[in-house]
């Protein structure tokens, strides 16, 4: 359980005041709070080992903390309230939003905790559930553990440059440094390695009230001293408020770190900047599911223009079930773009998981739409051209930009600097065959991977600033860098709705997804019949279900077998779903016999008194909501089945190609539920698709005889047995 002694640790450990700091003290007034969002990823094995990155854990959390100030033994109290958290193993996840933790552990966390911790020497004092719950012994060492995690030591100068090295629980002699100073912030570092232990991380503390503000450590620690050689675990925990408008990640990589080619040719030239319109194209974005405990948010743009299609931030999400809002909290990533399907060029991506201490699957199964407000910040975008000397030095800065190119010892590195909200695309020559790793701009100790160096972004001053490390056999001729810079202010703010697959059904401005009628082709006029079953010595004809009622089957001359007439009866046929169509079958009289192998050439003849046929039902589809269809419309009760229904009428799209009706739940429709079954709200059934006319089947006293002439094959030979095919060799 060591992810959740860490994650309180972080929490008090970002608070330097406990450790007596001169400048920065945690004395917030009382019932000043916080409430974070945590990302984890932990690995365990060893390094060395192929397969050590594939095994990784994820954890996400929230929790609140209030502090209450001092108690009359100056002890600081503190109450915590755990809000959420998931484990993924890759194989399986825990969340406590969806129902995966017992009851009493359930009011537990729900209460809260309150703890007593003694600023002066950072230890924790007392820890109690706060509804008076008797906390079971392994959750009473677990929290110990949490609080008795060590503190920064030393008092945090509120000075840019200061340092100092201090001894921590995990790591001894760890270099503790300031890196930034703001009027209201102080950025720190730390890096600490010793024999059995190592941290990189750093963090940004409120110089007001020492309450910390964003953090991210990275720890590496060796399970059993007296094997070197054995398994690790590897920690990087990245910690932001809930409300942090960015994403929150911790390292997601499960492959290990690789050198890979970098841009070669001519950047592009920017793109035409785009407009609302082309942003925000359609009424509503998709809800899908993306695994068992999150959405994905998807919103289609237009606009064929790549990374000029600027930047999105999104709040205020909430899940609805029609105008109702339901209580199940969501929390979001940060919105990413990529190249989209179908109609759209590109499409934004967000994933919003459920939060909470309880079971939110009823609410998550409910739900018709997820609404959020959409900040649109628009690009302007400008050039660089770096042209190292021989030795591969070059700088170059506009606008607030730095790229800067150095030798370093694997190869060079390129510096790229700018504003809060600047985004890099680089590119060399052709040819030049450079490899390369992105680091964050304070790429962090040298141990750290390229994907746990990238996590400090979200820490560190120049939180857009990247390290790439460079391999190329020389120098290269030149280095271009184009700067994406966003504005400041969004150009527009858009509530936009995501229809989930039960939204998507239910919101009649949706057009249904097409499903046609018929599974393997629509059943054949009159005229088009032919007999079927002859490779299998059988004798049927199959008709549409209306014109069966108005035809029968004979045999020109009589054709006994074994002393019993041949007859035709009709029947349902074969196979699942709906056919639309009836069976006449040939068969003896005593309906034993329905194969006919060796029965020689007869001639069958179709009577039928009328003709089916399918004419337009003179009512023109809605031209706004043409799937949407009163019963009214057409004169149908609605207690008539959907097998009735489809028997009399077609709603047919553009193309000809009859469509199915929609069901308003998640199941389907069967064919002995009515119309009535059909209905919607408003009132209406659906059509699958979008039809183009409904044409109305009529059956006209026009009689048709057709003859066939039918041979019936010779009973195929007996297959020998495998001992008979040796004895015959």
């Amino acid at each position: 359980m060591t992810y959740r002694r860490l994650w309180l640790a972080l929490a008090v450990a970002g608070m330097p005041g406990m450790a007596l700091a001169e400048t920065i003290t945690f004395n917030p007034p009382d019932g000043s709070e916080r409430t974070y969002h945590l990302e984890m990823s932990v690995r365990f094995g060893n390094p060395d080992d192929p397969g050590y990155f594939d095994d990784t854990n994820h954890i996400s959390a929230l929790t609140r903390f209030v502090a209450n100030g001092r108690n009359a033994d100056d002890q600081f109290m503190i109450d915590i309230y755990p809000l959420w958290t998931v484990f993924d193993s890759g194989m399986s996840t825990f969340s406590t939003a969806l129902g995966d933790i017992p009851d009493d552990a359930t009011d537990l966390l729900r209460e809260g905790f309150t703890a007593l911790v003694d600023l002066d020497e950072g230890r924790l004092v007392d820890f109690s559930a706060r509804g008076g719950g008797e906390m079971p012994d392994q959750m009473v060492g677990q929290i110990t553990e949490q609080f008795e995690q060590p503190v920064p030591p030393v008092a945090i100068e509120a000075e840019e440059g200061w340092s100092t090295t201090a001894d921590l629980e995990l790591v001894r002699d760890v270099d503790v440094t300031v890196t930034k100073v703001t009027p209201d912030q102080v950025f720190v570092r730390y890096d600490g390695a010793g024999p059995f232990r190592k941290l990189s991380g750093v963090s940004v503390l409120d110089r007001e009230t020492g309450w910390v503000e964003r953090s991210v450590m990275t720890y590496e620690t060796l399970l059993d001293i007296e094997d070197k050689d054995g398994d690790h675990i590897r920690q990087t925990l990245a910690m932001a408020p809930a409300d942090y408008p960015k994403g929150v990640y911790a390292d997601f990589a499960r492959d290990e770190p690789e050198w890979y080619p970098m841009p070669e040719g001519p950047l592009p030239p920017p793109e035409p900047m785009p407009d609302a319109t082309q942003i925000f194209a359609h009424p509503f974005g998709t809800a899908d599911e993306a695994d068992d405990e999150a959405l994905s948010l998807t919103l289609g743009h237009t606009a064929a223009i790549g990374d000029n299609i600027g930047r999105f931030e999104i709040h205020d999400v909430r899940l609805f079930e029609g105008d109702r809002p339901l209580e199940t909290r969501v929390i979001t990533s940060e919105p990413i773009t990529f190249p989209g399907y179908g109609d759209d060029p590109f499409q934004t991506y967000i994933r919003a998981r459920p939060t909470g201490i309880g079971d939110a699957r009823e609410d998550l199964a409910r739900a018709t739409e997820v609404r959020a407000d959409i900040d649109w910040y628009p690009p302007e975008s400008f050039a660089l051209t770096l042209q190292p000397d021989a030795d591969g030095n070059a700088r170059v800065s506009r606008d607030g930009v730095t790229a800067t190119l150095s030798p370093a010892d694997e190869g060079y590195e390129l510096l790229l600097s700018g504003g809060p909200s600047d985004y890099f695309n680089w590119s060399f020559p052709e040819g030049s065959d450079v490899q390369g790793m992105i680091y964050a701009g304070d790429r962090g100790a040298d141990w750290l991977t390229p994907t746990e160096s990238q996590v400090r972004l979200l820490a560190t001053p120049d939180q857009n600033a990247l390290l790439i490390a460079l391999k190329a056999d020389e120098v290269p001729d030149e280095v271009r860098v184009r700067v994406n810079r966003f504005a400041d202010e969004p150009a527009m703010t858009r509530q936009v709705g995501f229809l989930t697959e039960r939204g998507e059904r239910l919101n009649p401005d949706s057009e249904p997804k097409k499903q046609l009628l018929f599974r393997d082709g629509e059943p054949v006029a009159l005229e088009d019949i032919a007999p079927e079953g002859l490779e299998s010595a059988a004798l049927r004809f199959r008709l549409p279900m209306l014109q069966a009622e108005h035809c029968d089957a004979k045999l020109a001359e009589p054709a006994p077998l074994a002393g019993h007439a041949l007859t035709f009866v009709q029947k349902a046929p074969d196979g699942s779903g709906y056919q639309g169509t009836r069976l006449l079958e040939l068969q003896t009289e005593d309906g034993i016999r329905t194969h006919f192998y060796d029965h020689g050439t007869v001639e069958a003849m179709l009577e039928c008194d009328s003709t089916l046929a399918w004419k337009d039902a003179g009512i023109t589809p809605d031209s706004e909501r043409p799937w949407q269809i009163k019963p009214e419309m057409l004169g149908v009760d609605p207690s008539m089945t959907i097998a009735e229904f489809n028997d009399h009428f077609r709603l047919v799209d553009k193309n000809g190609a009859a469509l199915a009706l929609v069901s308003p739940d998640s199941g389907r429709l069967w064919m002995d539920d009515t119309i009535a079954d059909a209905l919607f709200e408003e009132g209406y059934f659906r059509a699958a698709g979008k039809p183009a006319r409904i044409l109305e089947a009529v059956v006209e006293p026009e009689p048709v005889t057709r003859r066939f002439t039918v041979t019936f094959p010779e009973l195929p030979a007996p297959i020998p047995a495998p001992e008979e095919q040796e004895d015959a060799q």
